[in-house]
């Protein structure tokens, strides 16, 4: 609650509430673009948007092709991510 209180969300914390609150499925595909400094705002910074086209060229591939999710490296909510394979057979 204080970070949305201050205006700082940070996905991690998002995704770890939304689990224990048994709202994910047993499996999920997080795409995420971080932001150098967290600012408060309605726009993105010039890197972010930069970015954007990258992510959103992503989320659409994994979603027209759910085998390719299992290229991507994998990690529990909380820990570190184990690489399963090299980023560029995705990107």
């Amino acid at each position: 609650m204080t970070d949305a209180v201050t205006g700082v969300i940070l996905l991690d914390n998002t995704l770890i509430v939304t689990e224990w609150m048994k709202a994910l499925p047993a499996e999920a595909v997080v795409v995420e673009v971080e932001p150098l400094e967290h600012a408060f705002g309605n726009e993105m910074s010039p890197p972010v948007a930069a970015a954007y086209p990258h992510a959103r060229e992503l989320v659409m591939r994994l979603a027209a092709d759910p085998e390719l999710s299992r290229l991507l490296p994998a990690s529990p909510l909380g820990g570190c991510w184990a690489a399963t394979v090299q980023p560029k057979v995705v990107w």
